[in-house]
């Protein structure tokens, strides 16, 4: 028996009318989980006496009702008579078709782990007399109410809206656990703390138009970047809004109990809560000091490390004040808020350069279970889960311990690794760790100049787990949009990286050089970044309800734009200009938006444009003049693409170098990215014909154009087709690219050979490589055209070729033990590999580009020798040295092969310099016995029967009876400054073929160009 008799009546008495039939279910379920031990007749006395209540109280409301909205808690709402939730003008909050039953198994509530449903919007306009608190009294109340909290309706009210629109409300508490205690009166233990209520209803007041909150910050006064906001409200004549007196309420009924040592975690979920609120505001002071007081009381706590992983040495203080939870949704509740007040400190702290609250090394904390064992108290065992510390925890998933909460959190585990790296870089070099250590400083102790980073093995290691994140995704968890239904964690969790990029490489990117991989990295970043803002746009998804590091997010990506348009402005560049200030608008327009709502959301908006007016002297257009269409309409497209075309005065030089200083200002992959939208559509002929006729007109470098047309060249009605040696990537497919551009169709072989024998009416021209300035002649070639029958050489196409050993990202050179690339490249690179890589395999590829690609199916010891542009057109690659070609001076010649002599040629091959021409000659070995006068002439003679201008002979091996026989290709050179046309060329070498023919010989004109 008790020492002291209990009072049931309390427990039984709501502070509002119910449902009678929903609240004795809940009343059973709470019951049957009590930890009291009763006997049946006590229980059933018990259960009876709350049932007359119930009716008793069910009566008194049919009787004195006025209004059906009146009647419900939001906790129980019917669709037909809730107004709180109801579609009605009158509401405050739309969430139609969405209840909160307490019990799991009558009413599911797993949507209180998920985004909102996409119709799902707050609404602007507010009750009549909406922050009355009379106007949310219900019949019944308690005479205990803590005179400091709102009404109860109200406060469900904001309880409600903070479960249903907070995405991270029901990670923080067990819903149905909480729903039952604020059921309770308010001096039941169970009852929650003052603190957590009063936070709940600072930030709730977000989410409706209920209660007031404080209106958005004059930054014409103050500088949006300011750190103290505060001295600007110092200088508002108003009262503070309910959300700012619930805010000060729980700040100061969360530090009473705190020094009193009452309801800690309690006090814990309150200053968590606390820095939402803050952060939401953009009050950066409060955030700062809320975050690393949760990290730091969270510690006494003992949620920063779970057993076994606690001190070995003695102390008088135990690992944890808190007692032992007793059940495994509140042991699960304990780590989520750990989980979650860490995300908080590390993604607030990754905008500043203050060193944070908890060092990494001291959480050994497992990572929590998945929504849905969490809320069905599930117990997973420690051994099938991952430790904060496990080994590649961040690029490993296990599929049943993995949801997009637990890759968000790992996200932030990221985040706190590279905000180390880069607090920490200096002192670790410093003091000579070898973690640190780079090849471009060989005294870690001069520190007159600044140390480049990237070469270290922690920077390398940690920029191949940034890049490969996202790829890491189980493939059910990769896109954060499915079906028009947004995952707010997973959504966060794939801005994550992209941000990441930005905050290792930003400090080091020239974005005025070429050649520059930071450069082109945060670039790349700043556009993954903007692709994932237009897809949310795309959806019927309120982006107001995105978490806050969102924003933060988009602003970094806009920022990194704003430098790429001032170089852009520098040089003068419309095209150029014309596309980064459409991208900017749209990331402005985007945050813009969010900050209708969120505070902090309109003070990164007004930071961006600050940027822009200092860098680029102009703001963003509103939002209705951005080019990014949300429909299929081909007008819009039309719109799109019109207004990217520069002007008719700017015409491309399709014969430009391919090595011309350029900078990342070209779209290269960012380009792409916008019309990779477009392409993922259901898009018309025409708007494709669109598409073409724009970028053909745009000064894209070659790497931009190649990589646009991967894009879209399937889709197009283009009728001329050249088949190249691929994958696309290939210094063949280079080549092509620099005189066809986009004017054709690009068709993909293998081989030499497999362009060689596809070439006919359908595909009627092809590009091979001929010759290399330092390895010689393609044998492969010349052995095709020994044979051919009908294939004509119409055009050449010199390309300068630089060499690069391309790795996956985070390989070391010491890793390497093979090397795979095309012969030619091999060969062009052989003293770079003795020198460097004596012990490692070479192993022949089709091409440069197939050496490339086979990486993404290789283990890290693999490297390829191939273009630059391979690691732009594959994910995952990195240049780990540029230049390893034996001569700097490195050039390659094509031969642009057509099907037939009568196979036209489009008019921007014709060249504008000498006239050439290739005459295949077959000389067999003459017999011993065979008459002096009977014997064939020799080449000597032959080349003497031409009469023409001979620039090179090559030989090979004849295939006929004859052993030894050899055939020849000679080179002929004319030249248009004597008159001579290419008609006239063309006769005259064929006349040449002839005579040799009718002197005996066995010749065949190859091709004219």
């Amino acid at each position: 028996m008790p020492t002291n008799p209990e009072c049931t009546f309390d427990d039984g008495v709501v502070a509002f009318p119910v449902l009678a039939k929903v609240f004795l279910t809940y009343i059973l379920v709470a019951e049957v989980s009590t930890t009291i031990s009763e006997g049946p007749k006590n229980r059933y006395e018990r259960l009876e006496n709350r049932i007359n209540e119930l009716e008793m109280l069910l009566r008194q409301k049919e009787s004195g009702s006025e209004s059906p909205s009146n009647t419900h808690s939001t906790f129980f709402p019917d669709d037909k008579t809730n107004a709180l939730l109801s579609g009605s003008p009158s509401s405050t909050v739309l969430q139609p078709h969405h209840t909160h039953s307490l019990d799991p198994e009558l009413s599911p509530i797993s949507h209180l782990s998920q985004s909102p449903p996409q119709h799902a919007r707050i609404a602007q306009t507010s009750f009549s007399h909406a922050t009355d608190s009379t106007s949310y009294r219900s019949d019944v109340m308690w005479p205990n109410w803590p005179p400091s909290l709102p009404d109860p309706e109200l406060l469900r009210h904001l309880i409600d809206v903070f479960f249903v629109f907070h995405p991270h409300a029901s990670r923080m508490f067990h819903a149905p656990s909480f729903m039952h205690s604020i059921s309770l009166p308010p001096n039941h233990p169970k009852f929650p703390s003052l603190p957590v209520l009063h936070a709940i209803c600072a930030i709730g007041s977000l989410y409706t138009a209920a209660v007031t909150s404080p209106p958005l910050p004059n930054f014409d006064e103050i500088s949006p970047d300011e750190i103290f906001l505060e001295k600007l409200r110092l200088k508002e004549p108003r009262p503070d809004s309910f959300a700012e007196k619930h805010a000060r309420l729980a700040k100061e009924s969360a530090e009473r109990l705190n020094t009193l040592g009452q309801d800690l975690f309690q006090v814990l979920q309150a200053n968590i809560i606390l820095t939402w609120f803050y952060w939401s505001h953009g009050r950066w002071v409060d955030i700062f000091v809320a975050s690393g007081h949760s990290m730091r009381l969270a510690v006494p706590l003992g949620l920063n490390m779970c057993p076994p992983f606690h001190s070995i040495g003695k102390s008088e203080r135990p690992p944890s004040i808190l007692p032992p939870a007793r059940t495994v949704v509140e042991d699960e509740t304990r780590r989520n808020t750990f989980w979650l007040a860490y995300a908080a400190e590390r993604q607030h702290g990754l905008g500043n350069g203050w060193a944070l609250s908890l060092d990494n090394q001291d959480v050994s904390q497992l990572l929590p279970v998945r929504g849905d064992q969490f809320l069905q108290g599930t117990l997973v065992q420690p051994i099938d889960r991952q430790w904060a510390q496990s080994r590649d925890v961040l690029l490993t998933h296990p599929d049943n311990q993995t949801d997009s909460f637990i890759l968000y959190i790992k996200g932030t585990i990221l985040i706190s690794l590279v905000k180390a790296f880069n607090l920490r870089f200096r002192s670790k070099h410093f003091s000579g760790d070898p973690s640190v250590a780079t090849v471009y400083s060989e005294d870690p102790t001069t520190t007159d100049e600044p140390v480049d980073p990237r070469g270290s093995a922690a920077f390398i290691e940690l920029d191949h787990i940034v890049s490969s994140f996202r790829a890491s995704f189980p493939s059910h968890l990769r896109n954060p949009i499915s079906d028009n239904v947004v995952d707010n964690h997973l959504y966060t969790a794939c801005l994550m990286p992209h941000v990441l990029t930005v905050v290792l490489h930003d400090p080091h990117a020239e974005v005025r050089k070429s050649g520059c991989i930071s450069a082109l990295k945060i670039l790349t970043a700043a556009r993954a970044i903007l692709d994932l803002i237009y897809n949310v746009w795309s959806t019927s998804f309120d982006i107001t309800l995105l978490d806050s590091f969102c924003t933060f997010c988009w602003f970094v990506g806009g920022r990194v734009l704003v430098r790429f348009l001032q170089v852009a402005l520098d040089a003068n560049s419309v095209d150029q200009i014309s596309t980064l200030r459409s991208e900017i608008e749209f990331i402005h327009s985007a945050i813009s938006k969010v900050g209708e709502r969120i505070p902090m959301a309109h003070r990164f908006a007004k930071m961006l444009e600050s940027l822009i007016i200092k860098h680029c002297g102009s703001t963003p257009r509103p939002q209705e003049d951005c080019n990014f269409p949300r429909s299929l309409e081909p007008h819009l497209l039309h719109t799109l693409f019109q207004e990217t075309c520069p002007h008719p005065e700017n015409n491309i030089n399709l014969h430009e170098s391919l090595h011309d200083p350029g900078s990342f200002l070209s779209p290269t992959r960012s380009e792409s990215r916008k019309w990779r939208k477009l392409t993922s559509f259901d898009i018309y002929p025409e708007s494709l014909t669109i598409t073409l006729e724009c970028v053909a007109k745009l000064n894209w470098t070659l790497q931009a154009r190649i990589q646009f047309y991967t894009l879209t060249m399937t889709l197009s009605n283009i009728d001329l087709k050249v088949a190249v040696l691929g994958p696309l990537g290939t210094y063949t497919h280079e080549a092509a690219f620099k005189v066809f551009c986009d004017k054709v169709l690009y068709e993909e072989r293998d081989t030499i050979a497999g362009v060689f024998n596809s070439l006919d009416p359908q595909i009627p021209l092809g590009v091979i490589p001929q010759e290399n300035s330092i390895f010689g002649p393609v044998i492969e070639t010349y052995d095709l055209l020994r044979t051919s029958k009908r294939n004509y050489i119409r055009g050449e196409i010199t390309l300068k070729i630089e060499h690069c050993l391309v790795v996956k990202q985070g390989v070391k050179l010491g890793q390497i033990r093979r090397i795979m690339s095309h012969e030619q490249a091999l060969g062009q690179c052989r003293d770079f590999i003795v020198q460097n890589l004596p012990t490692a395999d070479t192993i022949k590829m089709p091409s440069t580009a197939a050496a490339a690609k086979a990486l993404l199916d290789n283990a890290p010891d693999c490297a390829a020798i191939c273009s630059s542009i391979c690691t732009t057109l594959f994910e995952g690659l990195e240049i780990l040295f540029t230049g390893i070609q034996n001569e700097r001076s490195n050039f390659t010649r094509f031969f642009i092969v057509a099907y037939s002599q009568s196979a036209e040629l489009p008019s921007i091959t014709k060249s504008n310099y000498h006239l050439k021409g290739l005459i295949r000659i077959s000389i067999p070995i003459p017999q011993a016995a065979e008459p002096e006068s009977n014997r064939t002439r020799g080449i000597v003679e032959y080349l003497k029967l031409l009469d023409v201008f001979t620039t090179r002979i090559d030989r090979r091996p004849a295939l006929d009876a004859t052993p030894f026989s050899s055939v020849y290709f000679i080179e002929l050179q004319g030249n248009k400054t004597n008159g001579t046309t290419f008609d006239s060329w063309a006769r005259e070498l064929e006349q040449s073929t002839s005579k040799i023919n009718r002197d005996g010989g066995d010749a065949s004109l190859m091709g004219v160009w």
